[in-house]
């Protein structure tokens, strides 16, 4: 299970004057932006649809690369990172859905919600959760990396 969900973007200007942003870790995730700061902003909705869209598929999440000087710094929201962190454990105990419903005395359905990546889980639900699965949710407040 990874710790962070903090991936480098590579971010190169195009001709029209336009950013294009990718990530080497997640090759599917592809954006840009009219400015860098616009590119940034869209590469931390790319980045989480793309880590949404692994988990819906049923796929692996990559861990992040060490981020170069030349590349910026992408962290994955919060509460998607959590319920990536409940899909990753899932995965590698080989816990269904069914007995994650029976494990925290909850509805399969509800079990479901919880690991949906679109649903909006209240954050204690997802704390109880990763309890339940033998993990604890730290947080930690840092300094923004410095970007290329």
């Amino acid at each position: 299970m990874k710790e962070r969900l903090l991936y480098a973007a590579s971010i190169v200007p195009e001709k029209g004057g336009e950013f294009v942003v990718t990530f080497p870790d997640i090759p599917e995730a592809l954006t840009d932006g009219r400015t860098l700061d616009e590119a940034l902003t869209n590469a931390e909705d790319c980045l989480a649809e793309a880590i949404a869209g692994r988990i819906d598929d049923g796929e692996y999440i990559p861990t992040p690369s060490e981020i170069n000087e030349n590349e910026y710094a992408i962290i994955c929201p919060p509460q998607l990172a959590l319920k990536a962190a409940v899909y990753e454990l899932l995965q590698e105990r080989h816990i269904s859905k069914v007995k994650l419903a029976e494990l925290l005395g909850v509805n399969e359905k509800e079990a479901r919600r919880i690991s949906d990546p679109h649903h909006n889980t209240r954050l204690q639900t997802l704390t109880s959760t990763l309890r339940a699965l033998g993990k604890q949710v730290t947080v930690s407040i840092q300094d923004i990396p410095k970007t290329a």
